[in-house]
């Protein structure tokens, strides 16, 4: 999905060929304004979090603003950026449905991608458009409670604790779970394309993003179980799904693949 950020430029260069002449092609100095999150005691996974997701879902080809981790001296000053719509039209919280009436395979695109990387904080704050009544651009945001979720030391266990889960919003089982598009979807067809997206995710995709961050934000156990749990999990969804139908209470046709 094609993404156009409005931007803010200052001053441009022309550029001189050989000959003197201008060059056609012409260079500027483009500034855009980022919203950056530090990991502090009270969400020590922020980091690892918000960069494996935020690299997933763009693999997955789902629309995540642009972003990367900026830091000063040292790793304790390390910060999640993301590009921010702060001095332009802000985009406004999501109505579900509505979403869903326009994007319905990018919905459930969203849902496959939420429950690899059991994100239980699916809300519609946590899902931006252009116009909410009739959206024509969408952006997902915040996944620092996806995957190791908030307390420190607690990471493995929660990877654990989502294993046979569809893992899309906390509670003690799967039928308190509660996710702003997974009763929406009213058709299981929709799904095929993006496990089939899951499926083909290379491993050494997902040794590469956990390596980046592990060193400012992960112990060497924690890279590994990450590592391990993605790699996993991309290849059971389709279990998952199976195994929770009653989830998807609009679904009436399934699919043999479920």
């Amino acid at each position: 999905m094609l993404n156009i950020y409005p931007y803010k430029s200052r001053r441009r260069f022309e550029t001189t060929g050989r000959s003197g002449g201008i060059n056609v092609d012409q260079t500027w100095t483009v500034k855009t304004q980022a919203i950056g999150k530090s990991q502090w005691a009270e969400s020590p996974y922020l980091l690892a979090n918000e960069w494996i997701c935020a690299n997933i879902a763009q693999f997955l080809r789902l629309p995540v603003p642009p972003f990367a981790i900026v830091q000063k001296k040292n790793r304790r000053t390390a910060m999640f950026t993301s590009y921010s719509y702060d001095g332009d039209i802000k985009p406004d919280d999501v109505i579900p449905q509505k979403l869903y009436d326009n994007f319905p395979a990018a919905c459930a695109g969203i849902v496959v991608f939420d429950m690899l990387v059991a994100n239980c904080d699916r809300g519609k704050q946590n899902l931006q458009v252009d116009v909410p009544a009739n959206p024509h651009a969408f952006y997902l945001i915040d996944h620092e409670r996806a995957l190791f979720y908030i307390y420190a030391k607690e990471g493995i266990k929660r990877l654990e604790s989502r294993d046979d889960r569809l893992g899309v919003t906390d509670g003690d089982s799967s039928r308190n779970e509660w996710h702003c598009l997974v009763e929406l979807i009213d058709d299981a067809q929709l799904f095929i394309p993006w496990l089939d997206k899951v499926h083909d995710m290379p491993a050494w995709f997902i040794d590469d993003i956990c390596d980046e961050v592990g060193d400012i934000a992960l112990t060497r156990p924690e890279c590994e179980a990450v590592k391990s749990f993605l790699k996993e999990r991309r290849h059971k969804l389709d279990h998952l799904i199976t195994t929770h139908k009653t989830r998807f209470p609009l679904i009436n046709n399934w699919p043999p693949i479920f």
